[in-house]
């Protein structure tokens, strides 16, 4: 039956990269990177200039949760995709210290304002958004929530932009094409179990890990096969959370699309660093199958190469 589950999805993973990757849509009505918004602190950018995607989480214990590294250079481009996991609504902005004051201070006389601008992204519960930034000018940063008493509950988060020597995420030739989008469909709830699965191996967290994987997936690997998460875990996990605990993963090309209670993630990912006193550098490439059951996405099959 498994096989029966993969060859259809092994053909919507080839369509969507003969096709670029679909361009991601967020749900949610409070899409604002599209708007013309100047800031001290930089300006909205098209979705297809992203250098990155962040996915951030908004909780009623006024906390923003990053998946990724909130490490961000002068002049790059960041798409962040931002779910409400409250019961509240609650804000994203972008913008310097004065700025956000000026911002918290209008929220103060209007707490029902709409906002028309290019920075901010005002969610419901349950509701994704996103705005994609091209960081520029005052580097020191904020993102903040300024819904009256949530920046004072400590509901923000600091950033000072890099500057100098670095290297943006390296697109080789298809950042040629004009067209081309790097990451889509992260907004996905299938998306964030892959992201979280990947930030428990790379946290060395085998028994969070394990809770994403269905107990009859298939992992293909160097060559070999595992056939249950039980054999994976008693086997290659322990390799695995050894080698992406010890070197830096960078994602170069990440897209998932779904297909009722299917999805698939597709994925390059630059591998730097040392591992048992060699250094590292080469690219990988990652397909996750993933089924919904009872309403939890969980993953049915890994295919790594070339890691």
């Amino acid at each position: 039956m498994k096989l029966n589950v993969l060859a259809p999805m092994m053909l919507l993973a080839y369509t969507s990269f003969a096709l670029g990757g679909a361009n991601a849509n967020a749900s949610g009505s409070h899409d604002h990177h599209a708007g013309g918004h100047e800031s001290e602190a930089g300006s909205p950018a098209p979705a297809q200039q992203a250098d990155k995607t962040i996915l951030v989480d908004m909780h009623d214990t006024m906390k923003y949760v990053f998946f990724d590294d909130v490490e961000i250079r002068v002049g790059e481009v960041v798409r962040f995709v931002v779910t409400n996991k409250g019961t509240l609504q609650h804000e994203f902005s972008i913008g310097n210290a004065e700025e956000q004051k000026k911002h918290a201070e209008m929220m103060r006389e209007n707490p029902n304002m709409v906002h028309e601008d290019g920075n901010t992204l005002s969610l419901q519960p349950g509701e994704t958004g996103e705005i994609t930034w091209r960081f520029a000018g005052d580097p020191d940063v904020i993102f903040a929530c300024n819904i009256p008493g949530h920046f004072e509950a400590g509901m923000y988060h600091r950033v000072s932009l890099q500057t100098g020597a670095g290297h943006l995420h390296d697109h080789h030739d298809v950042a040629a094409d004009a067209d081309f989008v790097a990451f889509s469909g992260l907004e996905r709830e299938a998306a964030r179990v892959v992201t979280a699965f990947r930030s428990a191996l790379e946290a060395g967290d085998k028994e969070a890990a394990l809770k994403y994987l269905n107990e009859d997936l298939t992992i293909f690997e160097d060559g070999g096969v595992e056939r249950s998460a039980t054999q994976y875990s008693m086997g290659h996990m322990e390799a695995d959370i050894a080698f992406f605990s010890q070197v830096e993963t960078t994602l170069i090309e990440h897209h998932v699309e779904q297909l009722g209670d299917m999805a698939v993630s597709l994925s390059r990912t630059r591998v730097t660093g040392s591992y048992d006193g060699e250094a590292v550098d080469s690219e990988g490439m990652e397909t996750v199958v993933l089924q919904r059951k009872e309403g939890e996405w969980e993953i049915t099959h890994i295919h790594w190469s070339n890691f």
